[in-house]
């Protein structure tokens, strides 16, 4: 039994590597690295906000933004995790409520990280 099962390891490893290499593969469902942005990129509205709450955060606090490029301020968010015990949760409920955003706002732009 140990020996066929050594025999079937290097199959097994071929096939998911395979599988991951193809398109919408468990690697492609990992997602997309998510664009990280400094507060000096983001618009006026957005920048003033994150200024705002900058007092408030801690070293695990996230913020994802995102707008539009003509400007509306009605177009523009940003959605932080502030009082978090775990950098990468806060990351994924900012990036979620983010998304959550721009699906309900119908907007093209993508959601962005913002690290100071």
């Amino acid at each position: 039994m140990q020996r066929s099962m050594s025999k079937a390891y290097p199959l097994i490893v071929a096939g998911l590597l395979a599988y991951g290499a193809a398109p919408g593969g468990f690697i492609a469902a990992a997602g997309a690295e998510t664009q990280r942005i400094s507060p000096s990129v983001l618009p006026e509205g957005l920048r003033q906000q994150w200024n705002d709450l900058r007092p408030s955060f801690n070293e695990h606090s996230r913020c994802a933004a995102v707008w539009d490029a003509g400007g509306d301020a009605a177009r523009q968010a940003l959605k932080c995790s502030i009082y978090m015990r775990m950098g990468s949760e806060a990351e994924r409920r900012a990036l979620a409520a983010c998304e959550e955003f721009r699906a309900e706002h119908r907007l093209r732009a993508a959601c962005r990280l913002v690290m100071p």
